[in-house]
């Protein structure tokens, strides 16, 4: 994988797994709410947005801290307006929410 990723700096690429590792665990999480296994996910969302925006701010240190910034902001902002605590689990939700 490291072939494809020789622009971005080592740290950033240790972060871009910590943080598809909290993303998929957030979307697999509402999968199984809604599967009727768990009745909440109760304050799953706003530790993933904790851990989130925790990686973000080690990101800070990469020259690629516009890239973390943004996914802070943007995070940030699908909380607040969604519910939704990362960016692919904000994609997902408004796809499900246009497509049905």
């Amino acid at each position: 994988m490291r072939r494809y990723l020789k622009s971005v700096s080592d740290r950033s690429v240790a972060l871009l797994g910590a943080w598809g590792l909290i993303a998929a665990t957030v979307i697999v999480v509402a999968q199984v709410r809604n599967w009727g296994f768990i009745s909440s996910t109760g304050p799953v969302p706003w530790m993933a947005l904790a851990l989130n925006l925790g990686v973000s701010a080690l990101g800070l240190a990469t020259p690629e801290r516009g890239w973390w910034i943004a996914n802070a902001v943007l995070s940030t902002l699908a909380m607040l307006l969604i519910g939704a605590s990362t960016i692919p689990s904000a994609i997902i939700g408004l796809v499900r929410l246009f497509w049905n």
